[in-house]
């Protein structure tokens, strides 16, 4: 046999070996979807222990135009923030939304500030 014939016949074999694999028999089609977890905390209970926090409540005042808002004194900046998806979707260009991600900075500060006492 010739050079030619025998690299076709190998492409061949190849070919069948790869058609006859069959990868989904090592699927498992049965995935379950995890059991949904509450939150550890709501969005309102953060907003109470935060506002009337000892540590950080005086950073905190009532938005003058916006109920359900707050300002924020932040670094001597002031912030119109709220807890409220609601307060957030009517004010999405004046107001930003506190969640536990973002309070988390909030939070780390006070930590830094007052010990890991924070209440």
């Amino acid at each position: 046999m010739r050079e030619p014939e025998l690299t076709a016949i190998n492409h061949g074999v190849r070919g069948q070996q790869v058609a006859s694999l069959d990868v989904d028999r090592f699927v498992d089609d049965r995935v379950e979807t995890a059991a949904e977890q509450p939150a550890p905390i709501t969005l309102p209970e953060l907003e109470t222990l935060l506002v009337n926090s000892q540590a950080l409540g005086s950073r905190f005042s009532p938005h003058p135009e916006i109920v359900g808002a707050h300002l924020l004194d932040w670094h001597g900046d002031f912030q119109a923030v709220t807890f409220n998806p609601v307060v957030f979707d009517e004010h999405p260009n004046s107001v930003v939304l506190l969640s536990f991600g973002s309070a988390r900075e909030i939070i780390n500060v006070a930590a830094t500030l007052y010990g890991n006492c924070v209440q």
